[in-house]
């Protein structure tokens, strides 16, 4: 159970107060959703098949549903487990799971972003999930229902038990690299386990604001100018054909977290400066300004 053990130590010393999950369910509304889980595959006629093509997405947990209605007595771990999935989902960030085409996979949990893989086998309808951190380990996920718009999901490790169900909330570009959220353009999110060389930072900074890059470019292609970038802590400030630097009170602590150190990050924190101050001859505006602030950082890249 180490992937939930970790992020229950992270919620129990980062979170001022958790969300109670399911104290009370309704006993129509668990019955009803008992029902739809319980259906087979071949009992829905809206029910896609499932292979990759079909899970490739970018999924939002939702709601949950109980697996045992009649179990009253939760051991301790089973209740921090409930209080953490109602945490996630309460919060700005949400709960997030990424499964690409490329049997990359992602996991955010409370802006915690951490890579993996993902296999499915269509025999069972079930996907293994292993996180990059813990190779040897990973949790079997159940499909209980999919269709166009949402699925089911059933883990069960030992004695915890849980029911996911999940809106599709990213459809992926053709290469899975163009996707922000791929662990390719996330590598700066791994957090330091010694102090950095120069050369390191730098290239952490580099995949930091090819995030970013992506994150313009699928905003441009779905015109969705209002996509929020707080999934994404940086100490950038983006504007409408500008990019600068936050000060430092704006400045998100998890940005600061994914360094080593303090000494580390302010050291990012100075390539990004110099960059910014480089002579930029960014010729006639493109006429949008996304495509100008895509131009922009990409200058910036190429000065660190």
């Amino acid at each position: 159970m180490k992937i939930f053990k970790y992020i229950l130590i992270y919620y129990l010393i980062s979170l001022p107060f958790v969300y109670v999950f399911y104290k009370n369910v309704q006993s129509q509304r668990a019955e009803q959703e008992f029902a739809v889980f319980e259906q087979a595959p071949s009992e829905s006629p809206q029910m896609p098949e499932i292979n990759t093509a079909n899970l490739a997405r970018s999924w939002r947990l939702v709601d949950t549903f109980h697996l045992d209605f009649t179990d009253k007595a939760r051991t301790l771990d089973q209740q921090h487990f409930d209080e953490a999935l109602g945490a996630g989902m309460h919060s700005s960030n949400g709960i997030w799971y990424h499964f690409y085409a490329d049997g990359q996979a992602a996991e955010e949990w409370l802006g915690m972003y951490r890579p993996g893989k993902w296999t499915l086998n269509p025999a069972d309808s079930t996907i293994l999930f292993k996180l990059d951190e813990d190779p040897k380990g990973g949790i079997v996920l159940k499909i209980r229902f999919l269709d166009i718009s949402s699925m089911g999901l059933q883990m069960s490790e030992g004695a915890i038990k849980g029911g996911f169900i999940l809106d599709v909330a990213e459809i992926h570009p053709a290469n899975p690299e163009e996707d922000p959220f791929h662990p390719l353009n996330n590598k700066w999110r791994q957090k330091a386990r010694k102090s950095e060389t120069e050369a390191q930072i730098k290239a952490r900074i580099h995949n930091h604001l090819e995030h970013y890059v992506r994150l313009l470019q699928v905003m441009e292609k779905s015109q969705k100018q209002d996509l929020s970038f707080k999934r994404s802590p940086s100490c950038l400030k983006i504007y409408s054909s500008a990019v600068g630097l936050r000060r430092d009170k704006d400045i998100p602590e998890d940005w600061f977290q994914i360094f080593h150190s303090m000494k580390n990050a302010e050291k990012g924190k100075e390539m990004l400066e110099r960059a910014i101050a480089t002579k930029y001859n960014h010729g006639a505006t493109e006429g949008s300004w996304i495509k100008d602030d895509i131009k922009i950082i990409r200058h910036f890249q190429q000065v660190l």
